[in-house]
């Protein structure tokens, strides 16, 4: 607890005044009247006095599940039929299984502070001074004059932190160095929790009359100061979710012979069981044992606008399909090298000998391009020829993240994910009880937001923050995309410090309602 204000208190004036509360039942008091003792002596039930107000001097989190079937399930990937999204026909699900606070401040003030511009040297600092709330006017843009709360690290804040995080956070995102890695998710540096287990707590508050809402945990005071763009993943508080994809049943009954081309038919089941631990075949045609969580024995998974592929053949084959073109007889083509998906798989370059275009009816018509030679420049930078060099190496894969990675490997990645292509290998998870399972993961990344200026992709001031004696009430709404790889080398949007915490791509829909605590009234006798 610390005072939300000043407080002004008399005292007696002598040693001899104050003899007269030297015994329990007397003691003198600071917010009433001690008149009882002697009609001279200080009357701290004024106006103007009365009792000390205090407040909390850490915020708290709150969780409820906000998936629509209660189970922490969302709909992400979802059919598409002739560009239009079916929302009725889901494809890929993920479940959030675990959450970690991340960046929690190992400092703050004991007594409350603001100024205009956060810094401590800024205008208007005032301890115990109040918070004062941005408004933006939609019409003009402009902010109406609020202010900003002071944090011990405002001037490191100010001056940009891209290292040593472990000096002023405990929790910490990134490592010392800068560098990121998921897998963090397992280790003790992160403050780890199963989703099911926040769920499940005792402690359920009663807000708004709902008791919805489980009780989390406190996390201390982290403010940025002016201006917005210092709002970072370095410096912000954060909550990273882990979730796993899961295969939908629509996915698994869907009719394969109305919803999919003939190129790719049946492969959304196919994807659907490999994502769920059954056997399943891949876009060759191989029949393959379930996963077994190991990334050189489990086939690699792919993940563009919206589509998730089952293997490179596969990605490269819808490339093709949504680029090329033939005549009825199929001897001649078209091919669109405008296409984005073509663009993402083949770049600039053309398409190699070897590759075939699927006609409406099944057949397979080989593709001559006969501006291969003339684009072989190109064609050599392009995620497809780094990914056959990877391939003809036999797809060399390490057996520890991050150790002894082949430079095919490197290469590949570093092609797919400049092309937008998020890569997403599979692993072992644990469940609450200690059983191994195999799976595809993915990461979301939740900065807590404190002022929302309602503008998606815009930051503006006091928006990313954690304020004290403020409950912040967290439900996970929606979840519209895939989430970040595992290993961040396969990740096309990796974090850095420098990363803004808000961007124009929404992935996470999360419903943050805050709460400031009442205030308490507590009448301290000494």
């Amino acid at each position: 607890m610390n005072n939300v204000e000043l407080t002004t208190r008399a005292l007696p004036k002598t040693l001899v005044e104050w003899e007269l509360f030297n015994k329990a039942e007397l003691p003198f008091h600071l917010s009433e009247s001690n008149a009882t003792a002697g009609p001279d002596l200080p009357d701290n039930g004024a106006t103007n006095r009365g009792a000390v107000r205090v407040e909390r001097s850490v915020a708290r989190f709150d969780f409820k599940d906000g998936s629509a079937g209660g189970d922490q399930t969302y709909n992400v990937l979802f059919h598409s039929h002739e560009g239009v999204l079916q929302e009725n026909e889901p494809l890929v699900a993920v479940q959030l299984q675990k959450m970690a606070l991340v960046n929690m401040s190992n400092k703050f003030y004991y007594l409350p502070a603001v100024s205009a511009d956060g810094l401590v040297t800024g205008a208007d600092y005032e301890i115990c001074g109040k918070e004062k709330s941005w408004q933006r006017d939609p019409q003009t843009g402009s902010y109406s004059q609020g202010n900003y709360v002071v944090g011990p690290y405002a001037a490191d804040y100010a001056a940009g932190v891209t290292s040593d995080f472990s000096s002023k956070f405990n929790y910490t995102f990134f490592e010392n160095d800068g560098t990121f890695n998921n897998a963090t998710m397992a280790a003790e540096r992160w403050d780890v929790h199963y989703v099911s287990d926040v769920l499940a707590g005792k402690v359920t508050d009663n807000y708004n009359g709902k008791h919805d809402y489980k009780v989390w945990r406190y996390v201390t005071e982290n403010v940025i100061p002016v201006d917005p763009l210092n709002q970072t993943n370095g410096i912000s508080t954060g909550i990273i979710f882990k979730g796993r994809m899961l295969g939908t049943e629509e996915a698994l009954n869907l009719n394969t012979s109305s919803h999919d081309a003939p190129w790719e038919a049946g492969m959304h089941q196919q994807v659907a069981n490999c994502l769920n631990g059954k056997a399943f075949k891949l876009y060759d045609g191989t029949e393959r044992a379930p996963i077994v969580g190991s990334s050189d024995k489990d086939p690699i998974l792919y993940y563009l606008d919206g589509r998730l592929y089952l293997t490179w053949l596969h990605i490269r084959q819808a490339a093709i399909q949504a680029s090329v073109t033939s005549n009825a007889q199929g001897t001649a083509f078209e091919i669109n090298r405008s296409n984005s998906l073509y663009r993402a798989v083949f770049g600039k370059g053309g398409i190699p000998a070897g590759n075939s275009y699927i006609g409406p009816d099944g057949s397979k018509v080989a593709i001559n391009d006969t501006q291969f030679a003339a684009l072989e420049s190109e064609y050599l930078k392009s995620a497809d020829y780094a990914w056959e060099q990877w391939n003809k190496a036999g797809k060399p894969v390490p057996a520890q993240v991050g150790v002894n990675v082949p430079q095919t490997l490197t290469a590949m990645r570093e092609a797919v994910t400049a092309a937008g292509i998020s890569i997403y290998q599979s692993s072992v998870e644990y469940t609450r009880d200690g059983k191994a399972f195999a799976g595809y993961f993915c990461y979301y990344y939740y900065w807590n937001r404190h002022n929302d200026n309602g503008i998606s992709g815009v930051m503006g001031p006091m928006e990313f923050a954690v304020v004290r004696n403020n409950v912040y009430k967290l439900s996970v709404d929606k979840i519209s995309r895939l989430g970040h790889p595992r290993i961040p080398g396969n990740d096309p949007n990796k974090p850095t410090p420098e990363t803004p915490d808000e961007s124009d791509e929404i992935y996470l829909d999360v419903t943050v309602e805050i709460a400031p605590w009442a205030v308490r009234l507590n009448s301290i006798i000494f």
